[in-house]
């Protein structure tokens, strides 16, 4: 049937419409390109991806000796927007994110105040390379210390484009981030490059190809790949959606739930970046290679400054500070697989590497139920414990005097970093995963409860008062506004241990006796032994973990390396020694009283008893006091000579001390308080 030309125009303009509708649907997606698989970027960031093209030409230079060409395409580049030098050097990309901050915290051995010598290692590190004409080493180093360093400051950028986004007095455009999308595109465009191929593959020049070829040799690959590339492209597309959201980083309020959205996501990014550098290093160590182990000691043992400080210290000796020595291999290892859990991974995430087939490789597995500092934990207490490296991890932080660090550890502070919570949905295992943080335990409504809330409240004049104090000096306001860094950081180290923990602990200890006097509200309705294992044994677990936490490892009484611990414990045996109240084991005479304290009141729980339970929790309250008290009593006799303007720490340690001290005071003699 022939359609009347109005009709047959009409249909034309809706053919047309549909045409140029789904044209541009088309067009919107091939903005970006699809660098492997089924992960497509959001924009066209080809320019940036083919930094693997330089790889690619560099190692085949570095292959026919032509030391030269290679290195003149590191200075100068080739296919990519950007020379290998210029991301290992150009000042935008130093001194800029929390992966670099523990770099520098690393190779300076702990010490802020020399970082500067640092900076450029990677740079300076690939030329030594070249000049001891090592070139294919150098061509390896350029990937896994130069490119992966970038992508780290790449993923961490993010967090700073979302704040300039969201505030108004930025130019979007000019500052370049206007495009968040590309900005989220940059992480995986430098990750994977531009000529990966299969999802699977070993050949495409980038640390997507390196992971892969290092995870099968871990026994980490799955058919795709390896499990930490998954990972990665995972935590990209969430990234992705988010920033795709129109309202994202558009005011303070959208940059707040933004960047709380995207913390986590960044977290597990820089985590599994880690993985192949681990697997890497340990085969570098089973081979016997010295230019590899050193390639990735590199970047591991750095990174390890953000752990326990012993294990740090030890590593460091090992790989950097001297030749490496094979002979201790055994030990070395072990020491490195302790580290993983302070990384946020496991065994399992690095496998082992079957083709030694050695039983001294093997690892041991996440443990449940933990034992703190000799303390048998009887319930899965291990992420609480790790909020300790939290604290550490601040103080690490805002030892520098860089904004650009003390904006991450604020980030720390209130989003958490190692203290993970899965949630889990229904029945088909679908789960979220958040972390615990120091600023939720600061608010925390379950405080009102707790042994002299009610008296830190009526001081501060401030329910949040702990919270209010810490915002306020990230943010340079209040009462420590413009003062020394140094005295800043003070206040955040002691209102944390001495205030938020000590208050937090508190709570929990209510928490437990309440919950083992009462029992669960519909407990008719419960599991018969579920009023021992969560409302008894559960709770007070968390009571140890909270008071000792992760780092003080299982010995009894805590790490003979007193400077392992930031939590209340660590507190405890740093006092310890000053006021000489050490036990003949070498640890607090306070902290061994809280222990006995402790097994007493598991064993009353454990026995289905509560009685005398207040009368322990009232106990291990008082002890944890000795150790806030002993630094009053410490810095006071410190800063006795110091002008009231003086910009010494110690007198930020002295006023903060002593504002964690009063409130106690007064509930038992408000007069002395006062005085």
């Amino acid at each position: 049937m022939r359609l009347p030309r109005c009709s047959y125009l009409l249909s034309m303009l809706v053919i047309l419409s549909v045409t140029s509708f789904v044209m541009s649907a088309v067009d919107e997606r091939i903005e970006g390109i699809n660098l492997v698989g089924n992960t497509f970027t959001r924009t066209d960031i080809s320019n940036l991806a083919d930094i693997t093209k330089d790889l690619r030409d560099i190692d085949a230079y570095c292959e026919e000796g032509n030391v030269v060409d290679a290195r003149k395409i590191y200075k100068d580049g080739k296919y990519a927007e950007h020379s290998l030098h210029y991301l290992s050097t150009h000042e935008r990309h130093l001194n800029n994110d929390l992966t670099f901050a523990f770099q520098m915290y690393g190779l300076s051995g702990g010490k802020p105040e020399d970082a500067a010598n640092y900076q450029l290692f990677a740079s300076e590190y690939v030329e030594n390379l070249f000049d001891a004409d090592k070139c294919m080493k150098a061509a390896l180093a350029l990937q896994e210390i130069v490119l992966w360093m970038h992508v780290s400051y790449a993923n961490w950028e993010l967090l700073k484009a979302c704040s300039i986004a969201a505030d108004p007095l930025f130019n979007n455009v000019a500052a370049g981030v206007d495009n968040l999308p590309a900005k989220a595109d940059e992480i995986v465009a430098y990750w994977i490059g531009s000529i990966q191929g299969q999802p699977d593959g070993t050949d495409g020049y980038s640390l997507y190809s390196k992971a892969n070829t290092i995870g099968s040799l871990f026994g980490t690959t799955v058919a795709s790949g390896t499990r930490a590339n998954i990972n990665i492209l995972s935590a990209y597309e969430d990234i992705s959606g988010i920033f795709n959201q129109d309202d994202g980083c558009t005011n303070d309020f959208t940059l707040s739930r933004t960047s709380e959205a995207l913390w986590p996501l960044l977290v597990n990014i820089s985590r599994q970046m880690m993985v192949p550098q681990i697997q890497s290093l340990i085969y570098a160590m089973l081979e016997e290679d010295l230019d590899d182990i050193n390639i990735f000691a590199r970047i591991v043992i750095p990174q390890l400054s953000q752990c326990r400080y012993s294990n740090y210290v030890y590593l460091k000796e090992v790989f950097l500070d001297q030749p490496y020595d094979s002979s201790n291999f055994h030990k070395t290892l072990k020491v490195l697989q302790d580290s993983y859990s302070c990384l946020g991974l496991s065994c399992w995430d690095i496998g082992i590497p079957h083709e030694f087939r050695d039983s001294a490789l093997a690892c041991d597995e996440y443990d449940d139920t933990p034992i703190l500092a000799g303390y048998p934990a009887g319930s899965d207490v291990v992420e609480q414990s790790k909020i300790d490296l939290d604290i550490h991890q601040i103080s690490v932080l805002t030892a520098f005097d860089q904004q650009e660090f003390w904006d991450m550890a604020k980030y720390i502070y209130l989003f958490g970093k190692n203290s993970r919570i899965i949630f889990y949905y229904g029945d088909d295992g679908v789960s979220n995963e958040e972390y615990m943080s120091l600023h939720s335990m600061a608010i925390a409504g379950e405080r009102n409860q707790a042994l002299f809330y009610t008296e830190f409240i009526t001081f501060f004049d401030d329910p949040n008062y702990a919270d209010t104090i810490i915002r306020e000096v990230f943010d340079n306001t209040g009462s420590w506004a413009n003062k020394p860094l140094a005295q800043r950081a003070a206040v955040i180290r002691v209102t944390i241990q001495a205030q938020i923990m000590f208050m937090h602990v508190l709570s929990k200890l209510n928490e437990a006796v309440k919950g083992c006097v009462q029992g669960p509200a519909t407990r008719n309705d419960t599991p018969d032994n579920y009023y021992e294992e969560y409302y008894g044994i559960d709770a007070w677990d968390e009571v140890a973990a909270y008071i000792i936490g992760s780092l003080e490892g299982k010995d009894l009484g805590g790490s003979s390396h007193f400077n392992d611990g930031a939590s209340l414990w660590a507190l405890a045996n740093s006092r310890c020694i000053e006021f000489g109240r050490q036990n003949e084991e070498g640890f607090a005479i306070s902290n061994a009283a809280i222990f006995n304290l402790l097994l007493a009141g598991k064993g009353k729980i454990s026995a289905g008893s509560c009685e005398h339970l207040d009368r322990f929790s009232l106990g291990i309250a008082h002890m944890l006091f000795i150790s806030l008290f002993q630094s009053v009593v410490k810095y006071a006799i410190v800063t006795q000579f110091e002008s009231a303007g003086s910009g010494d720490a110690e007198v930020a340690f002295a006023s903060s001390f002593a504002n964690s001290v009063i409130p106690v005071l007064s509930h038992y003699d408000a007069t002395s308080a006062l005085r």
